[in-house]
């Protein structure tokens, strides 16, 4: 019964570490050097509440060096998500994306922020995107940006045709609290494992 025990405790913190991903996708765009300091990033609205756990920077190639500062504002420009540096040396690479977990922070539902992140001349970055997909907890408004020597509010609309992709977040659960698939999953192939042990524990 101990060792069951322990088995469930290790899957649920497996499923919760492995929770978050990147909350908006896309599958073609333009990957180059940019040009200037600016923070650049994108507008959404929350449809439903979502309580944010990770901060990404996109990285196909995981060839940046430093870390990009990440931030997230209410609509007013109101830090909501402090900044924090994510990248090579802060963070971990998977998938095309730098990734760091941070304090969880409520956005809800009905409510308007934008995502930034702080880059240089030199530093890579994804724009031009027209196929983004994002998780149905959010809708897309438009890319932003502004210039700057450091991380600043993007109050510069760049519009829906012109997406940035640097700076991106994951999520704790799916709307109303409901699990993400994979972590349903996760939880499922647990379960399934921990029966065959208690059955195996108990054969003659």
């Amino acid at each position: 019964m101990k060792n069951t025990f322990a088995l469930l405790v290790m899957l649920v913190l497996f499923a919760t570490v492995c929770l978050a991903a990147p909350i908006a996708t896309f599958t073609s765009g333009d990957y180059a050097t940019h040009g200037y300091n600016q923070t650049v990033g994108w507008r959404f609205t929350v449809n439903s509440n979502i309580t944010v756990d990770e901060l990404y920077w996109y990285d196909p190639s995981e060839s940046s060096a430093g870390a990009f500062p990440v931030a997230i504002w209410d609509d007013a420009g109101n830090l909501v998500v402090p900044s924090t540096d994510v990248g090579s040396g802060a963070g971990t690479w998977a998938a095309g994306y730098w990734g760091i977990s941070i304090s969880p922070v409520l956005l809800t539902a009905g409510t308007t922020y934008v995502i930034g992140g702080y880059i240089a001349p030199g530093d890579p970055i994804e724009d031009h995107i027209t196929d983004l997909a994002t998780s149905p907890s959010i809708t897309y408004l438009e890319a932003r940006a502004s210039f700057g020597s450091g991380l600043g509010f993007p109050g510069g609309g760049q519009g829906q045709g012109v997406g940035y992709i640097g700076p991106d977040f994951g999520v704790q659960a799916g709307p109303n609290g409901v699990p993400e698939p994979g972590t349903l999953a996760l939880l499922g192939l647990g379960l399934a494992g921990m029966a065959a042990f208690r059955r195996r524990a108990s054969a003659p």
